[in-house]
């Protein structure tokens, strides 16, 4: 996702708004080439990013030695690796 300039605001205002209808079913979903899909949850998500729409921030996702995502952006890294079977799981079933 992009957030470099105010043009583009209406489409964080949807995407937020999703993230507050839907709460904890609606993920992002970062596309890590052939290795594999990085789901975030919208608390994630704000803990790596400033969300002000203005400047233009980037979150990294890493592979670990252990197979897991490790995701940081502006804000610093999450404190937990995300599991790579996060997805499809928390697609086609309640995963936590």
């Amino acid at each position: 996702m992009r957030h470099s300039d105010q043009s583009r605001g209406r489409q964080q205002e949807t995407v937020r708004k999703l993230f507050s209808k839907y709460d904890e079913k609606t993920y992002l979903a970062l596309v890590c080439g052939k290795i594999g899909v990085c789901l975030l949850q919208y608390r994630e998500y704000l803990a790596l990013i400033y969300e002000n729409f203005i400047q233009q921030e980037i979150i990294s996702v890493a592979i670990t030695k252990h197979g897991r995502f490790r995701v940081q952006g502006p804000k610093g890294q999450l404190k937990k690796a995300i599991l790579m079977k996060r997805f499809p799981e928390a697609i086609f079933e309640d995963y936590e």
